[in-house]
């Protein structure tokens, strides 16, 4: 019986182990599970050590609050808190770099309202706000703190000015620099102050007298197109308890960009033609129009610009419009504008219209042999509305000191054709010929003219047109006579 079981078990299989397959497995459920493990073990040192910056952020901005707050104690030390945006020396602790940032503006005491539109100076009370930023993500921490003016801050002989600068979305513009400079015997100096979110600067404690008020900005623009908006002198007369110097607000914004083209650009365009802008804003056509040279005759751009809606044409007087009107009567009345908006910052495109000037110039002069042609140098100009010529547009850009003259392509075989813009002009011929037995001379030749797309413009009393016009709906040539 024993040696049967004896046998029965040396006649079992011993056992075979794990397979291939079994052991892949089994090391790939143990990568997941460590894998994860180790995940969630480094997200807990992420959030450790974005907890302990944090810590460390909050220590400094507060130790920097401080600071201040030890300052504000004195009406000196209070005094010497800058009202404005600045950078302060980066901290690093621990590894990690902290930049920080401060902030000082006055603010109404228990209300919202801008501390420009405040009545007086004696309820305003200075927010300080300092932020810590750090980390490639750009992580940051602020706090903010309070401060009454101490006692002798302020005295009969301070004064209060208010400055608003409003966008052209008609909100406050914030972080625009505002410069109030005394002149006419007023003591002290420059002063800067950057808007705040509500776009106020508001100074506190200048002496009373009268201050020229600048506002700047980088990219920014005035409405009247400058990159500096003067505002001009403004008198500085409030004690603590009397109400603020207030005006208007200062319209201020970050520019924007128009590229134009010329179309069409067949014939050719004429070189030297100025580019103006009018924002169809404007109450008539000489607000706010503003010429900008041009030496191109394919396209440019133009900035900043006001944020706005602007057409643009070729000119630098009002009858270069193509909505331009005189006495309100327009000049082209079957003429609509091609507006383009412009946003703050933002590029657009535009297309400045073009109107083919075709010259015809002939000579009676006896012995001149050949077709007339330019010589170098000698191709046909136009003047815009030149001084002289009655019955044309205004010409701002005249008070800018420049006379606008065109450079035409050349007459080739007594004939020459240019794109350029609408309006009145003087077109002024000089060709150098060979007249008969080989004498050299200069034949010259003028005309008045009004480009324009169709029909008569100036006409006297009796109906008579008191100067040329070149109509492109019927075709044809202006008749040019040299000599």
């Amino acid at each position: 019986m024993r040696a049967r079981i004896i046998r029965r078990l040396r006649g079992r299989r011993p056992e075979s182990g794990f397979t291939l397959i079994e052991l892949v497995i089994a090391l790939l459920l143990l990568a997941i599970i460590m894998s994860a493990s180790l995940y969630a073990i480094l997200q807990g040192l992420g959030l450790s050590r974005d907890s302990q910056e944090r810590v460390v952020a909050s220590d400094v901005v507060t130790e920097v609050l401080e600071q201040l707050r030890n300052m504000a104690n004195s009406s000196t030390g209070f005094a010497s808190i800058p009202i404005t945006t600045e950078s302060l020396p980066a901290q690093t602790i621990q590894g990690t770099t902290f930049h920080l940032t401060q902030t000082s503006e006055w603010v109404n005491r228990g209300v919202s309202s801008s501390v420009c539109n405040s009545g007086t100076n004696s309820s305003l009370i200075l927010r300080a706000t300092v932020t810590a930023t750090w980390g490639f993500a750009g992580e940051s921490l602020s706090d903010s703190t309070l401060f009454a003016p101490p006692n002798g801050s302020f005295s009969s002989g301070d004064g209060a000015l208010p400055v608003q600068v409003d966008s052209s979305a008609g909100t406050g513009y914030a972080g625009a620099t505002v410069t109030a400079t005394p002149v006419n015997g007023t003591p002290g100096s420059p002063t800067s102050i950057t808007t705040g979110s509500d776009g106020c600067a508001f100074f506190a404690q200048l002496p009373i007298g009268t201050y020229d008020v600048k506002v700047t900005s980088p990219g920014g623009v005035d409405s009247a197109e400058q990159a500096v908006d003067d505002g001009g002198d403004t008198g500085v007369s409030a004690t603590e308890n009397s109400n603020f110097v207030e005006g208007g607000a200062l319209s201020y914004d970050t520019g924007g960009t128009v590229n134009w083209t010329f179309a069409p650009t067949s014939p050719t365009p004429a070189a030297g033609m100025p580019i103006s802008v009018h924002p169809v804003s404007a109450l008539t056509l000489t607000d706010n129009m503003y010429s900008y040279p041009n030496t191109s005759t394919t396209g440019g751009g133009i900035t900043p610009l006001y944020p706005d809606g602007y057409e643009l044409f070729a000119g630098g007087c009002t009858d270069a419009d193509p909505i331009g009107e005189q006495a309100y009567q327009p000049f082209y009345p079957s003429q609509t504008a091609n507006n383009v908006e412009l946003t703050p910052g933002g590029t657009t495109t535009y297309t400045v219209p073009l109107y083919p000037l075709n010259l015809s110039v002939t000579t009676t002069v006896a012995g001149v042999t050949g077709p007339l042609n330019s010589g170098a140098g000698a191709n046909p100009t136009a003047t815009e509305d030149p001084p002289g010529l009655s019955s044309g547009g205004a010409c701002p850009y005249y008070a800018q000191g420049v006379t606008p003259v065109y450079t035409l392509n050349p007459v080739a075989s007594g004939s020459s054709s240019t794109g350029v813009g609408l309006g009145l002009v003087q077109i002024n011929v000089a060709i150098p010929v060979v007249e008969a037995g080989g004498v050299h001379a200069t034949l010259h030749g003028s005309v008045n003219l009004w480009v324009q797309p169709d029909g008569v413009y100036a006409v006297n009393s009796s109906g008579t047109p008191t100067t040329e016009y070149y109509s492109f709906a019927s075709g044809g040539s202006v008749p040019v006579a040299v000599s």
